[in-house]
């Protein structure tokens, strides 16, 4: 693993004390509040992960894009759906993870199962 993995570009800080963000799995998602006016949870991402390149802010992630192997993943200020995942280097979007949560199916527990 180069440098440049661990690092990133130019904006970040050069050595993270904290293990960059990894998203997470949204199936079984009930509901994808996407509109303008969705809220991005305070402090979403630590900010040793977050840097403006251009005009858009990025997150260094725990992850690799599986089409170009890159880390850096647009900040959701930045795109839309706002929690979703997309490659800063080739744009590949993953429509199973995203960097945070809605509601789940499951986090209604036994209201879910058809017993009434």
């Amino acid at each position: 693993m180069s440098e440049a993995d661990v690092n990133g570009p130019a904006g970040f800080e050069p050595a993270p004390e904290v293990d960059a963000p990894t998203p997470v799995s949204a199936e079984e998602e009930l509901a994808n509040c996407a509109g303008p006016d969705a809220s991005i949870p305070d402090v979403l991402f630590p900010e040793e992960h977050v840097a403006e390149l251009g005009d858009y802010t990025v997150v260094r992630a725990g992850v690799k894009c599986p089409s170009c192997g890159g880390c850096l993943f647009y900040h959701p200020k930045s795109i839309r759906p706002r929690n979703t995942v997309s490659c800063f280097q080739c744009q590949w979007a993953g429509y199973s993870v995203a960097w945070w949560e809605d509601t789940r199916l499951s986090s209604y527990g036994d209201d879910v199962d058809g017993d009434e």
